[in-house]
């Protein structure tokens, strides 16, 4: 094969990879055009937009505590604000006006992302209290974007979403509150508000203003509110799909026989699980599953389960001192995995695959590792996201659960990867998932963890001390499925695992069109 053909092999691939990626977000998942979206959260206060996350549901967190903005002159957490308005502490009902021209104007171009408006007082103490969206008795004090066309006609449009950021809780306080509230030093208040811009073209804009109406005052001072531009999460890993090893493996066929591939189980022959050093609890394997809607990722696969009132799943563990007679301090984990359509962690978290160095003395189970004693990066789970007017309805939150020499509390680190490029999961579809661990010089913050879901980069770490002694190494790999902390699962619950492949460098998908 010449290297023309074998280039022109790889962007075939790369394009068909991307074409099926495109195809499952439009169809299957049409709220990840948002997935960096705050979120304004049910009346239950756990899932909204919070001092700490612009997803509280979802953990996923803002830079910046009490929010993240951009001012008009592109700086983050800059003083410009693209327009600001002065308020009297008049304790009386009061119509407050913005000019945002220049800042819808950025987001219809295109320019940037429309992801709200951000208020923050620039100036002065008080408390202000602003009618939301929520407002039933009379609408005209709701909150209103107000837009001018060309031709003199004005559009009135309604905020889809509206909440307020609160110093003094962790808890998000959007949701059913009628109330919106911004104060000043020293307890800090500010708020997010958020409107469809759908069908309102460019060409025509003219002008825009924002109205609120304050209905209360507190703390006998005037106040100075700028507005910003609100600036939740982004994707700050490569946006392009990363092939590895199996690129060269159709269907992972012979991949094996790669001289960097260690370990490799696609669960198809008999008496399979003996590969593996230990198998229990709640594990078969399995063609088809029509209940849980089971669609092979390829033939056969390993079903996992949890049972109503319990917490364990499975533990399948791979030894790498009994299997290869070494323990090595970087590798490559890659599987496939598919949550049933019984999938619904309503309650609570839980432990998915991945690395463990843990000897049986240290690191799982509240017991804190000292850097002599052992530490772990299994994957973990949070609860599937339960609010429909969150932008990541009915996806599950995955990342890692650490145990390392460091961790501030008896318990492990939780590390949510990015929703972007696939990164939560919804149930009955099959994501490729990756992860890496390279462990730390002895006493050194050098450790890394990364991770890839579909062959997109979602996650990245590169300063854990997971040791100070060359004596601890990655011990196994776990293929894991455990419910909680104390919580046990509220009902059977059901996963699939395919493809495994343990490996010196990167794996990458499962080539399919090779």
């Amino acid at each position: 094969m010449t290297g023309t053909t074998k280039t022109n092999d790889r962007r075939n691939w790369k394009n068909y990879i991307i074409t099926i990626a495109i195809f499952f977000l439009l169809i299957c998942n049409s709220a990840f055009a948002n997935y960096n979206q705050w979120a304004e959260g049910g009346p239950e206060k756990k899932d909204g937009a919070s001092r700490d996350y612009y997803n509280l549901g979802a953990r996923l967190a803002w830079k910046n505590f009490m929010g993240d903005w951009i001012d008009a002159t592109g700086m983050c957490q800059g003083l410009s604000p693209y327009s600001q308005a002065f308020i009297k502490d008049s304790d009386s009902t009061q119509k407050v006006e913005w000019d945002v021209t220049d800042l819808v104007k950025e987001w219809l171009s295109g320019k940037i992302k429309s992801q709200g408006f951000f208020l923050h007082a620039v100036a002065g103490k008080g408390s202000y209290h602003f009618w939301s969206r929520e407002y039933k008795k009379e609408r005209q004090y709701t909150p209103r974007l107000a837009i001018l066309t060309d031709k003199g006609k004005q559009i009135v449009i309604e905020a889809e979403a509206d909440t307020y950021l609160d110093s003094s809780t962790y808890q998000s306080v959007g949701g059913k509150s009628d109330v919106l509230i911004l104060e000043g030093e020293p307890k800090i208040k500010n708020i997010l508000i958020r409107f469809s811009l759908e069908g309102i073209s460019a060409q025509s804009f003219k002008s825009a203003s924002l109205v609120l109406t304050t209905f209360a005052q507190y703390g006998s001072s005037n106040i100075l509110i700028g507005i910003f531009r609100s600036d939740p999460g982004g994707n700050f890993f490569p946006e392009d799909i990363q092939l590895g090893i199996a690129y060269n493996y159709s269907q992972d066929q012979g991949i094996i026989n790669n001289k960097d591939v260690i370990f490799a189980a696609d669960f198809e022959a008999k008496n399979c699980l003996k590969k593996w050093s230990l198998a229990e609890h709640n594990f078969d394997i399995v063609s088809s599953d029509e209940t849980n809607r089971f669609v092979p990722f390829s033939g056969k696969a390993l079903r996992l389960w949890l049972t109503r009132g319990d917490h364990w799943g499975s533990v399948i563990k791979y030894k790498f001192l009994k299997k290869t007679g070494h323990e090595p301090d970087e590798l490559f984990f890659r599987y496939y995995l598919r949550l049933g359509n019984s999938w619904n962690q309503s309650v609570y978290g839980g432990k998915l695959p991945g690395f463990l160095g843990t000897y049986g003395k240290a690191g799982w189970g509240g017991r804190k590792p000292n850097g002599y004693d052992g530490w772990s990066s299994r994957g973990m789970f949070l609860p599937t996201i339960q609010e429909k007017r969150n932008p990541l309805f009915g996806m599950t939150p995955i990342g890692n659960y650490c145990y390392a020499a460091d961790q501030p509390s008896k318990y492990g680190n939780e590390w949510v990867w990015s929703p972007g490029k696939l990164g939560f999961p919804v149930n009955n579809k099959w994501y490729c998932i990756e992860q890496y661990v390279k462990l730390n010089s002895p006493g050194i913050k050098n450790g890394i963890l990364k991770a890839w879901v579909g062959g997109y980069q979602v996650f990245e770490k590169k300063d854990i001390l997971f040791r100070h002694t060359y004596d601890l190494k990655i011990e196994e790999i776990v293929l894991s499925l455990y419910h909680g902390g104390q919580p046990v699962s509220p009902y059977d619950q059901h996963m699939y695992i395919d493809n495994v492949v343990i490996a010196r460098k990167y794996i990458g998908p499962v080539n399919l069109n090779r």
